[in-house]
């Protein structure tokens, strides 16, 4: 239901006169603002931040300072896209041409725009007018080097730091968040705009489009006394509106202004409330009402935590924390009233094998009577009975498929693990999705961890170790709960390695005791969860995140770490330090027991190059950390073939040695490989023998990314490339293999706390 409040008139004199002089007050000084900053023409320093924005690589490269032009001024004459002294002068058509030849246009680039040739730019003295400029601009974006971010949007202005409690340079509007450094906006408060944006950041407000504005999902409190508080995004707005004829307070509506004046609410009262099932842009599945188309501007309010608002890909599921808010058979925004209370998880399991997430059929049973509820319609199959579907059964078209027991377990006969046909606690669901059907596995976490904990670590290593490995996992899972990740099919994480690998061994005793004894138990830094990341076996040292080509000041809590007692102390990120090194063997090492704690590969040229071949394509078009290098930059290109391979250097290393970038030249291009993952998929070879510490093993990828690579000769020409590396896994927190050997003389919060930097093993529950 929309209601439509009306706001009633006064027609007091003294008010009317006083708005007459308001009036007036604000067209003399908008007359002052634009007159003293001739907003007909555009100055040196708001061309280069529009210039900057539309090359530079990342959009937060330049900070705002005491004079707000000074990095986009630099970074223009720096990169010759400008010859500026004086930041307040006014753009001439000369500077126009410089830009244009600096970016390689077309000299027919503005013909469009009756300039038929660069040429007539070129020593113009003429000052091009603000609206000239941004013409330009827009044919000349195809030729930056990220023109194609750039976009032009119409937004309605809700507030600046003139108006609203928000940061220097912050402006709300009806798109979002923008910093607006450099640009006069008091003139379109509460008006609607047309603007060039890249990202969050607001480079040019071309023109007003309309003194009416529509604010959408606000969420309002009203006073009593005519003020209205408007949570505006995030940030709260106070407008006087006079007395009203309904209760708008605390609720959601649509407001309408003209020329800054609220002319009418439109309060929306519906709610609903429920489990919520899954999550896309489109809709939200909320159990009992299925799935609810959501409004284009749906907005999240927060009365529980510091956070104002949230957006669609925050809405957690599985839980029920928050009142829908419904109008016009949409949901148009949410209130979050409940703080999360970690109680159980949704896991999507992959097919045999772990090769699919969407299955085409789907077999059942239980040694227990399974309750099954399908839409509207509820019965019962009896122990030992079989259910089965497939993907063209018509009861998946009403919605998802609900199968549960009393106190029993679910075994799924269509799938297999290293145990035979694996069986679940919990609740297991069906739904239907283009790909299959998915299945869910519903379950609390403390039963997961049971069959995580077996699954992720040998058994053999003691309750200890296992102690280790249940608080690891239950951080791990709870960070998962708020990440969405399969939010779209009703899930939190996947059965497989790419989270944590669940119910893929036998149950365990020793495994149940871990979880029972440290329940609840998990890892946190200054307060927040610790992703607990772990791996199987370190090569005497561990790495923080640069591992993964991240900042290791953004994430404290990976420390790079000696995992060993002797006192060696050297430049592990020295080329010949580190081949010392891991070419050596220190028993004092946790993990020097371990079979993969010392391995090497011989991998031949033509393999190399065959293999490296013919994954470099789909790295290159992620367009992430891996590109080729053209006169010595890094460039965008993508190539499915950089010829024979001549070359492999490691020319960065990382904490602990591992190998943060990696050059590779071809007989036709040269490559930089970062990031440990690529490294090891690029670089390995399942058609080539590692040899371990006790076998020959045949992997993939390489065992590990704290490795070097020495080039084999024969008779002057390169025939392979020999490989000697450490440890298996991504090297970044705890090492399973150590914690083995830690566990007999450690109690498993020290073992914890030497992986970790600065964390506290705490009850989450507390």
């Amino acid at each position: 239901m929309v209601k439509t409040v009306i706001i009633r008139k006064r027609t007091i004199f003294i008010y009317g006169l006083l708005v007459l002089v308001l009036a007036i007050g604000v067209v003399v000084l908008e007359t002052f603002i634009n007159k003293s900053n001739n907003d007909e023409y555009i100055t040196y320093a708001q061309a280069a931040k529009m210039i900057a924005y539309a090359n530079v690589d990342d959009t937060q490269a330049f900070e705002t300072g005491e004079v707000w032009y000074k990095p986009y001024i630099e970074y223009v004459n720096i990169n010759g896209y400008m010859q500026c002294e004086e930041p307040d002068d006014y753009i001439m058509m000369k500077d126009v041409y410089i830009l244009s030849k600096k970016l390689n246009a077309g000299d027919t680039t503005f013909e469009s725009i009756g300039v038929q040739s660069l040429s007539q730019l070129n020593n113009n003295n003429r000052v091009v007018t603000k609206q000239e400029f941004i013409d330009y601009y827009i044919l000349l974006l195809p030729f930056c080097s990220n023109g194609k971010e750039v976009e032009r949007v119409e937004l309605g202005i809700a507030g600046t730091p003139a108006e609203l409690n928000v940061s220097e340079w912050e402006m709300y509007t009806t798109k979002g968040k923008y910093i607006f450094d450099g640009i006069i906006a008091t003139p379109y408060i509460d008006r609607q705009v047309l603007a060039i944006v890249r990202d969050n950041r607001l480079l040019c407000i071309e023109r007003k489009i309309s003194d009416e504005v529509d604010y959408s999902n606000v969420w309002l409190k009203y006073d009593n006394n005519g003020m209205l508080y408007v949570n505006f995004y995030g940030v709260e707005k106070k407008l006087k509106i006079g007395r009203v004829n309904d209760d708008i307070d605390n609720t959601l509506a649509d407001i309408h202004l003209s020329k800054g004046k609220v002319k009418n609410i439109s309060v929306k009262k519906d709610i609903i409330k429920g489990k919520v099932l899954s999550v896309t842009n489109e809709y939200v599945e909320i159990d009992e009402y299925g799935k609810v188309p959501l409004d284009e501007q749906f907005i999240i309010y927060d009365n529980v935590s510091d956070v104002k608002t949230h957006n669609y890909d925050e809405i957690i599921v599985g839980y029920s924390l928050q009142r829908f808010i419904v109008a016009n058979g949409k949901v148009c925004g949410a209130i979050i009233g409940e703080e999360l209370k970690h109680d159980n998880i949704r896991v999507m399991l992959k097919t045999t094998g772990y090769k699919d997430l969407f299955h085409n059929s789907v077999s059942l049973s239980s040694d227990s009577i399974i309750h099954i509820t399908c839409a509207d319609v509820q019965w019962d199959i009896a122990a030992g009975e079989s259910f089965d579907i497939d993907s063209n059964d018509e009861r998946l078209a009403t919605g998802r498929i609900v199968l549960s027991t009393d106190d029993g377990s679910i075994t799924i006969n269509s799938i297999k693990r290293s145990q035979g046909n694996p069986s679940y606690k919990g609740n297991i669901e069906l739904a239907l999705y283009d790909e299959g059907i998915a299945v869910i596995n519903e379950i609390d976490i403390e039963d997961y961890l049971k069959k995580v904990v077996p699954s992720e670590m040998p058994v053999s290593f003691g309750v200890n170790a296992l102690k280790c490995q249940a608080v690891c996992a239950r951080s791990y899972a709870y960070t998962q709960l708020t990440n969405n990740y399969y939010s779209e099919y009703g899930a939190h994480i996947d059965d497989s390695v790419s989270f944590q690998v669940y119910n893929n061994t036998y149950d365990s005793a020793e495994a149940d005791e871990a979880v029972i004894a440290t329940a609840g138990m998990v890892a946190v830094y200054n307060g927040e969860l610790v992703k607990t990341y772990y791996y199987s076996t370190s090569c005497g040292y561990t790495a923080d995140v640069c591992a993964w080509g991240s900042d290791e000041d953004n994430y404290p809590q990976y420390a790079s770490v000696r995992a060993g007692t002797s006192d060696y102390n050297a430049d592990i990120k020295s080329e010949k330090t580190f081949e010392q090194f891991i070419t050596a063997k220190d028993s004092s090492d946790y993990d020097s027991e371990a079979d993969m704690y010392r391995w090497k590969t011989v991998i031949g040229i033509s393999e190399l190059t065959a293999h490296f071949n013919s994954l470099i394509g789909s790295y290159l078009r992620k367009n992430g950390s891996v590109y080729i290098l053209e006169n010595g930059e890094p460039s965008d290109k993508v190539v499915n073939d950089i010829g024979d391979i001549s070359s492999v250097k490691v020319i960065e290393r990382g904490c602990g040695g591992v190998v943060a970038a990696l050059m590779v030249e071809g007989s036709k291009e040269t490559c930089i490989v970062k990031g440990e993952n690529a490294v090891r998929s690029l670089m390995g070879n399942n058609k080539c023998a590692i040899i371990t510490q006790s076998r020959e093993i045949y992997n993939d990828i390489l065992p590990s990314a704290f490795c070097i690579f020495k080039p084999v000769y024969d008779n002057g020409t390169l025939v392979s490339y020999e490989i000697t590396g450490g440890g298996y896994g991504h090297g970044i927190g705890m090492s399973q293999n150590a914690v083995k050997k830690m566990s007999e003389t450690m109690d498993y919060t020290d073992i914890l706390k030497f992986f970790y930097n600065n964390i506290e093993i705490k009850n989450i529950n507390d």
